[in-house]
């Protein structure tokens, strides 16, 4: 207990440092450029040891020549220029050069989707009908979206790949962006730790770059493109190399590999009623293993848009790669015939076939997986607010085995009315059968004929809304397994009644589901109500009932409860019962002035910050963090605060002192304690 009092005391002396010099902003004359940014000197401290550690961050940015736009940042990571950005245009010339997101030769083959560093350099011949395009790029890493789930706690919460570039990364919770001091994230591992429980209810985007194989290495990136348009002729040739060289920190061995691909195309729009469209491509990987093939795609459409026949025939060889990050190989070979007649602007039929596999040569060692659609479609307009429409298709997929194929086949029809006016209907009819082609008992008891009928009613009068939506479906097994196959009737019913009050809302829905060996009740009451321009409520129950043959799931309930107030304190209150396991949350948050708290509790826990911001002169202020919680794990608990103090005093409009330090202390729990400290001093350009 001593020592730890001891750790507080060199907490509350001992801190960060940190000496930094801003750059306000100033502008060139002469070069129309715009600079700004900041120099920093920062000492850290940490269980005793010191690092001294300067930074900098300087952009610049402007047009210092005619046709020359100019991005740059300067920061020393790793790199002395850490992100720029030329471009430079003048009459057919066209370089680009630095680092950016590049998607230049981009088609139905082939793509990319990585930060790279490089140039390009185009040219336009012959008043723009021939134009050529040259690249040579290191690329950085690859762009990514994880969504993270909350689960009740601050983490840790992985992402699907790593390592991460820093700075890469942009986290949204419910749309609003996180700052740095909000999470902490493990750029090696691609873990993440919040410094608030994520709600169960919740979930966080994340967007970033990273770099694959386990670790940093350089790909190179080559090529050109010479497009042609001329008339009624478009067309163009592209080339691209892409070479991988694994660097000495890699986690896992990635062997050097190498990707080359080509691509030509072709285009004719003649007359008004004749189009051509032809693409050629190959590709190669070497490396530990070796693809080479290539792919073709074709169109040819007779007519216009309104009234054509189309078809389109498309070829993926068996080794045919389009990345150098593919997994594996895609073969393909599909066929597409589509007819299409307008009647009239209001009335059209249109016929469509289509048959793919992934055989394209044919070979009878193989099992050929396919799959195939026949498809009818008649629609017809009836008035400004209405449509009628109908549709028939035959579907199949499956593979070539003889004694146990897999796969299925099904014939589906529907009839919908549409009508969009001072209220909305729907109304459909539907029929088909599905058949599965395993023989097992459990498939067998899945093939099965139906007829349905569904209507959805929306209405709105004055203040009342209202939703009315119903669906009948009869089946009829096919192979009937004898005492587990009969006819039935499924229901389905969903309802919804809001009435607008003059500050609120009072709402009642509700959903019914009857199936032959299942049903399924739900109602929900939410009233929604504001007081006196500062009480902002919601309240919410919520009763489920589940009904098994031979067995009731039970009532289980839900109730909710959010008030917000704001006058002049800021004040969000939220709870949310469950009967089911008897689970409980709540969160609460307050606010005013300088002053912040928050307090959450769940079944796995609670947790509860404060936050006390302090100026006693324009210059200084200081923020103090308190963060204290409580985990339940399998066989213990464990209680984790630390106290968290930070500062700044501007002594002038360029010079300014920050300084931070931190002390993580455990109760009942491990003894990684440490303390942190940081002095930092920024010096403003």
């Amino acid at each position: 207990m001593y020592g730890r009092i001891q750790k507080i005391g060199v907490f509350l002396i001992i801190f960060i440092i940190s000496i930094s010099l801003l750059v306000e902003g100033g502008v060139i004359q002469e070069y129309g450029l715009v600079y700004s940014g900041e120099l920093r000197l920062a000492l850290y401290i940490k269980e005793g040891q010191s690092i001294l550690k300067p930074d900098y961050l300087l952009y610049l940015q402007g047009n210092p020549y005619p046709g020359l736009y100019l991005v740059t940042y300067l920061k020393p990571d790793g790199e002395l220029i850490d992100r720029i950005m030329l471009n430079y245009t003048k009459e057919n010339l066209k370089i680009q050069l630095g680092d950016y997101s590049l998607n230049e030769m981009e088609n139905d083959f082939f793509s990319f989707n990585q930060d790279q560093r490089g140039g390009l350099i185009g040219y336009q011949f012959f008043n723009g009908a021939i134009e050529l395009q040259i690249l040579k790029a290191f690329v950085k890493g690859l762009h990514y979206q994880d969504k993270i789930k909350g689960n009740g706690s601050r983490g840790p919460y992985n992402l699907s790949n790593s390592p991460i570039i820093p700075g890469s990364e942009s986290l949204y919770w419910n749309g609003v962006k996180l700052t740095k001091e909000e999470y902490q994230l493990d750029y090696q591992t691609g873990v993440v730790f919040l410094n608030r429980p994520l709600l169960t209810d919740e979930e966080i985007e994340v967007s970033y770059t990273y770099q694959p194989g386990g670790g940093y290495y350089e790909r190179l990136q080559k090529g050109f493109s010479i497009s042609l348009e001329k008339g009624l002729i478009h067309g163009g040739v592209s080339w691209i190399v892409i070479e991988d060289c694994p660097g000495e920190n890699v986690i896992f061995y990635l062997p050097a590999r190498t990707f080359q691909a080509g691509i030509l195309t072709g285009e004719w729009n003649g007359l008004t009623w004749l189009k051509l469209e032809n693409q050629l491509a190959w590709s190669e990987i070497r490396g530990l293993l070796e693809f080479r093939d290539w792919a073709y795609d074709g169109l040819i459409r007779l007519g216009n848009d309104q009234t054509h026949l189309k078809l389109r025939y498309t070829y993926h060889g068996p080794e045919f790669m389009s990345s150098i990050d593919q997994k594996e190989t895609a073969p393909l070979e599909e066929y597409r015939l589509e007819g299409r007649w307008s009647v009239n602007p209001n009335l059209y039929l249109l016929i469509h076939f289509d048959y793919s596999h992934d055989n394209p040569e044919k070979n009878p060692e193989l099992i050929t997986e396919y799959k195939e659609l026949r498809l009818l479609k008649g629609y017809w307009q009836i008035s400004p607010d209405s449509y009628l429409q109908f549709v028939y298709q035959e579907n199949e997929e499956g593979d070539d085995l003889i004694f146990l194929p897999e796969g299925k086949e099904g014939k589906i029809g529907f009839l919908t009315y549409s009508y969009q006016g001072p209220y909305s209907l729907d109304l459909e009819t539907g029929f088909g059968q599905w058949i599965w082609k395993s023989q097992s008992a459990s498939q067998l008891n899945l093939n099965h004929q139906f007829i349905q009928l569904s209507s959805r009613l929306n209405w709105k009068k004055e203040r009342l809304t209202g939703q009315l939506g119903f669906r009948s479906k009869y089946i009829h097994p096919i192979n009937k397994i004898e005492n587990q196959s009969e006819d039935r009737v499924d229901h389905f019913i969903n309802y919804d009644l809001a009435y607008q009050m003059g500050k609120g809302q009072i709402s009642f829905s509700g959903e019914e589901e009857f199936k032959e060996d299942y049903q399924r009740h739900l109602q929900e009451i939410r009233i929604k109500k504001r007081f006196l321009n500062i009480f902002q409520t919601e309240f919410k129950y919520q009763q489920e009932k589940e009904v098994y043959p031979g067995a009731d799931g039970g009532l289980a309930r839900k109730i909710s409860v959010q008030i917000f107030y704001q006058n002049p304190i800021r004040i969000e209150i939220r709870c949310n019962l469950s009967s089911k396991g008897g689970s409980a949350q709540a969160f609460l948050s307050g606010e005013k002035g300088a002053i912040k708290l928050n307090w959450v509790k769940d079944k796995n826990g609670q947790q509860v910050s404060s936050q006390i911001e302090y100026n006693p002169v324009p210059e200084f202020k200081i923020i103090s963090r308190f963060i204290y919680q409580k985990q339940k794990e399998l066989f213990k608990k464990e209680s984790v605060w630390s106290l968290v103090l930070t500062g700044s005093y501007q002594f002038n409009r360029m010079t300014k002192l920050n300084f931070s330090a931190e002390l993580p202390l455990t109760v009942d729990g491990w003894n990684d304690e440490e303390y942190k400290s940081e002095i930092e001093l920024i010096f403003s350009l």
